[in-house]
């Protein structure tokens, strides 16, 4: 790889995420979209997805990706590009800080440009809206009857994964768009994020369970004259 297809990106730390980045390493794409809600659990619950997709094989986003209901339609803001973040520890975990070294990282952006056409007929919590239902009692109409949810308008997707997966980092920024859909979320939350964070847990207890199985147990003995010298 030549100099001049590599992007020299920000930095990234072990064991303490820096302010506005995904859990585990994945740092986001940038601001969080006017799209997004800027309440705290709104923040919280987009790190957590994109941590997921980050993290996810690109064969599974793939999947849910044709097997979504409606065809999504984007334009890249960013491209994916391939580039460098340094990776950055503490001392015994808590430490100054040192740069243990670089790794390669994919980013991308998009702009979904149809969330009003994916939302049609949903409603924001994913189900599909009755039509023809008569709704009986004051409340049904108004000035205090609650209005129609507001068709979503463009929504801004970010990805940055490890690796050079291209792909990988489109469709992560396309869910992470479709994930900011009323509409759409929730499902979404339901089913594809919740089933990659069981499977990601399922991994990361495997591993764990190897790395156990070849720990060693150091221990200190005391000789006999060191004892009675106590």
């Amino acid at each position: 790889m030549t100099a001049s297809n590599v992007t020299q990106m920000p930095h990234a730390r072990i064991g303490a995420a820096p302010k506005g980045a995904v859990p585990d390493g994945t740092i986001p794409g940038g601001a969080i979209s006017d799209s997004a809600a800027a309440s705290g659990d709104s923040i919280n619950a987009r790190r957590r997805w994109m941590g997921v997709l980050a993290r996810a094989d690109a064969a599974a986003l793939r999947d849910a990706a044709r097997g979504l209901e409606r065809r999504p339609r984007y334009a890249f803001l960013r491209e994916p590009e391939v580039g460098m973040v340094m990776v950055r520890g503490r001392a015994g975990g808590a430490g100054v800080r040192f740069n243990l070294g670089e790794m390669t990282m994919t980013r991308c952006s998009i702009r979904l440009e149809n969330a009003p056409e994916l939302a049609a007929g949903l409603e924001p919590n994913g189900a599909p809206q009755r039509h023809g239902a008569a709704v009986a009692g004051p409340e049904a109409s108004g000035p205090g009857a609650p209005g129609p949810t507001p068709a979503p308008g463009p929504v801004i997707g970010h990805a940055y994964v490890a690796g050079r997966d291209k792909a990988h980092a489109e469709l992560a920024a396309l869910f992470d768009a479709l994930l900011q859909v009323p509409a759409l979320g929730p499902r979404l939350l339901d089913t594809l994020v919740r089933e990659l964070e069981l499977e990601q847990a399922e991994r990361a207890r495997r591993r764990q369970q190897r790395t156990d199985a070849t720990r060693v147990n150091f221990f200190t003995l005391v000789r006999g004259e060191d004892a009675e010298e106590k």
